[in-house]
């Protein structure tokens, strides 16, 4: 079995430059994930974090967020698991424009849900 120390490394990430991330919400404008998009480049998520968001732990009149979950695949199933350390439990502050998309993103998932009637879930 290889050790770490034989060469395996971890890629390096990279964060998007402020115009990167601009062109990319502008490129997804108008998608359905757009807010989700938003809010995790706004507060520089993990992806785990940004898909284990839940309105409960947003406070869109005082503009925080606690992360609290994270989504991760055990075995076949997605499940919500609290992050690994106290670290990454952490309370965040929402920017007013960001406030603003997840107001709209709000109304739109209640339109929908509204369609969608006993079968959304």
């Amino acid at each position: 079995m290889a050790s770490l120390s034989s060469g395996w490394s971890r890629p390096q990430i990279r964060a998007l430059e402020p115009d990167e991330a601009r062109r990319f919400i502008e490129s997804v404008r108008g998608d359905r994930l757009q807010a989700l998009y938003s809010v995790a480049l706004a507060l520089g998520l993990r992806q785990g974090e940004a898909l284990g968001l839940q309105w409960k732990d947003l406070d869109l009149e005082n503009g925080g967020h606690w992360v609290r979950h994270q989504l991760q695949r055990v075995d076949t199933r997605l499940v919500l698991v609290e992050p690994k350390t106290e670290r990454s439990r952490r309370t965040l502050v929402v920017p007013a424009s960001i406030v603003e998309r997840l107001r709209d993103h709000a109304k739109q998932q209640l339109g929908d849900k509204l369609w969608a009637g006993s079968k959304w879930g």
